[in-house]
């Protein structure tokens, strides 16, 4: 291979991976806590429509349904900050979309993990699923093989593949805020 070729191939690998690496995040107008909740209350939501609080953080987000589903069959909903527990990230920031499944209580997610500022970047994909009592859990979708590195220190050009080892799913997740739901709470309260 020339010199001419590597330097071709060099700068077409660098131009994929930045224009790759992030995307321009949407900023919705009429995202704050008290506005989204008046707006919420005179409208029919669907069973994962709501506030959502996630665990972790308490970062608050909104789904909504999208009215725009570019050519999905299947119902659309956005996923929108309205309290951040970031500085970088504004209220109002589209971070990513759901979508519903066969199942009533499953769903799919395409969410953006890295939020800075206006680029959004690492959109990955969920599979959520609505509990009875307000808990929304996210499992992250991967692949079924993985790549064993430590193996190949013995021998060095040995390629081993095995399956992933079972990691409790449904770890992370959201508290129903509103419309709020008496079975969602977590804390007992207390007469």
């Amino acid at each position: 291979m020339n010199t001419a070729t590597r330097i071709l191939l060099f700068s077409a690998i660098l131009l994929g991976s930045l224009a790759a690496y992030g995307e321009d995040a949407f900023i919705l107008d009429g995202y704050d806590y008290d506005t989204t909740v008046q707006r919420m209350k005179h409208r029919s939501l669907s069973d994962v429509e709501g506030l959502w609080q996630f665990l972790p953080d308490g970062a608050v987000v909104a789904i909504e349904r999208s009215d725009n589903r570019d050519g999905y069959s299947a119902q659309k909903f956005n996923v929108v900050i309205v309290k951040s527990v970031d500085a970088e990230v504004e209220e109002g920031t589209l971070i990513g979309n759901i979508f519903s499944s066969a199942t009533a209580n499953h769903f799919t997610a395409e969410l953006f993990s890295n939020v800075k500022g206006e680029t959004a970047s690492k959109k990955k994909k969920f599979v959520l699923t609505l509990t009875d009592k307000g808990h929304l859990a996210f499992v992250m979708e991967k692949g079924k093989f993985r790549l064993d590195f430590w193996r190949w220190l013995p021998y060095l050009f040995r390629l081993s593949v095995e399956r992933n080892k079972g990691i409790p799913g449904g770890v992370d997740g959201c508290v129903r805020l509103f419309p709020f739901t008496p079975e969602a709470v977590t804390e007992p309260i207390m007469l």
